[in-house]
Formats: C-alpha cells, sequence, structure tokens
C-alpha cells in the first residue's frame, strides 16, 4: 500500500530532517538480525545498511528486469540484490566501500549456497574489472558531509553523485543502463540537474511512497559527450 506525504509535512527541508533523524536513531538502536525480502531470509548486521530499506525493496521488486544482462552493484550492503538476481542476471558481481558490508554480502551469498558472485571492497569503481550491462548503486542521496561511519550509509550527496557520474560511462557496456534511487525530499532538483548536465538521459522506472517520502527508482543512459 503506498501512501501520499500528509499535506502539512510539505516541507523538504523538515521532512529530511525528521527522516535523518529516524535513521541515525535506528542505527543507534541496531542489532544483528535475521529479515526476509522477497520470500528469502537475509541476516542484517549492526552497521550495515539494511537489506530491507524503502529503497532497496524497490529495487528488489524490479529483479526481473535484470534478466540475462551483466550487473555490477556498487553499495551493496548486506547483499540483498545479489541473492534476489541470482538465476535472473547472466553475471553478477558487486562492491561496497565498507568491508563489513562485504562480509555481511558475502555470509548471505554463503546462506544461498551461491558461490559466483564475486564481492570486492571498493570505493565507487576502484579496482573493479570489466564492464556490465547494469550499474546498480542504491546511493546514500541525502545532502551533507558524513560525519561518522553511520552518516556514510545516508548522506554523501551531490559530490559523491558527481564522482559517480564521472566514472561510470567507461564501466558499462554499450547500451548499457545505470539504475539509481532517489528521494523527493533529497534535493532531487539538483540530482536531476547533475544527470542533465553530464549528458545523462533518464526516466523514472518505478516508485513508491510513504507518508512523508516518495522513492523513485530511475534508468540512467549516457550519452555520446559522457561515454
Amino acid at each position: 500500500m503506498t501512501l501520499n506525504p500528509q499535506p502539512g509535512v510539505r516541507c523538504e527541508p523538515l521532512r529530511r530532517r525528521l527522516v535523518v533523524g529516524y535513521l541515525r536513531l535506528r542505527d543507534r538502536l541496531a542489532r544483528d538480525r535475521m529479515t526476509v525480502v522477497n520470500d528469502r531470509k537475509l541476516l542484517s548486521l549492526r552497521g550495515v545498511f539494511a537489506p530491507d530499506s524503502f529503497t532497496t525493496n524497490l529495487l528488489a521488486r524490479n529483479v526481473d528486469r535484470l534478466r540475462g544482462k551483466s550487473v555490477l552493484e556498487l553499495g551493496c550492503g548486506a547483499g540483498a540484490l545479489a541473492v534476489l538476481s541470482h538465476g535472473i542476471a547472466a553475471s553478477y558481481r558487486c562492491a561496497d566501500i565498507s568491508e563489513l558490508a562485504v562480509h555481511n554480502t558475502r555470509l548471505n551469498l554463503q546462506l544461498h549456497h551461491i558461490d559466483d558472485v564475486p564481492v570486492f571492497v571498493a570505493d565507487l569503481f576502484n579496482g573493479l574489472p570489466d564492464r556490465a550491462d547494469v550499474i546498480l548503486f542504491n546511493a546514500p542521496f541525502f545532502p551533507g558531509e558524513a560525519s561518522s561511519e553511520a552518516d556514510r550509509k545516508f548522506l554523501g550527496g551531490s559530490e559523491l553523485l558527481q564522482r559517480f557520474l564521472r566514472e561510470a560511462p567507461t564501466h558499462l557496456r554499450p547500451g548499457g543502463e545505470i539504475w539509481l534511487t532517489h528521494s523527493d525530499i533529497a534535493d532531487e532538483p539538483g540530482f536531476l540537474r547533475a544527470l542533465d548536465q553530464a549528458g545523462f538521459a533518464w526516466e523514472v522506472i518505478d516508485r513508491d511512497a510513504i507518508w512523508i517520502e516518495t522513492f523513485k527508482l530511475y534508468r540512467v543512459t549516457p550519452g555520446e559527450e559522457s561515454r
């Protein structure tokens, strides 16, 4: 069930402060736990971006679009999408800057007896081999500089996006595409300006909403000038 944001909670900065405050509180209270995404049991370690987050669920319900494609996922977190895409994508590789997240992903791959998905510790594309048909990035999209390891899971904003957009085209196969998640309270106009200025075409291929926030899944393709 999806709900439209309440009329009294429309101010973007206010909604953003409420959501970021909630995320910080949830992170402080988090414990290692088992969760379920698309009927798959997944281990969620404390300190790793939760595999049952709203944006991960938005990506998860679109994994059939990856059928027969080679996939590179950045910011893999607990590895939910690597597990869910197994047997659908032709090949899958994933990476995260967090060693704990990479460990969590490997544990979930082992839990589901998946041994053909390489997992790397990497800062964006640093050291990653080859190209892919689809690059997934469930990026930390809220503006602001992360002052802690916990904040890095949801704060990053424009600087991280700019780096990603500069590097991504050289890691795409011809005709490839990028999937990015975003939110209507995370400077979405600035996000779209960055895509336009970098010469990318984009479309929204799915969305979901809770009472305070709307999440969108963007399909992004590079123009000739961005390759």
